[in-house]
């Protein structure tokens, strides 16, 4: 998948927490069976805690810091 561009500073709300950043922007297709992911940058950012083997993930929003 190759990035169309990219999203400045924008705000997104997961479980009703926002969070600002820069994403970027994916052409999908409905042939494409993957969920998008997240980056490093923003998870460092988040302070997130991404357990795979226990399907568990924490993140902290901007204000809980």
């Amino acid at each position: 998948v190759i990035p169309i561009g990219v999203l400045k500073d924008a705000t997104i709300t997961i479980q009703g927490a926002k969070f600002t950043g820069d994403f970027e922007v994916l052409a999908l297709t409905e042939e494409d069976n993957f969920p998008a992911l997240l980056g490093h940058p923003w998870c460092y950012k988040n302070n997130v805690d991404l357990q795979f083997n226990k399907g568990y993930i924490r993140f902290e929003n901007e204000e809980e810091r």
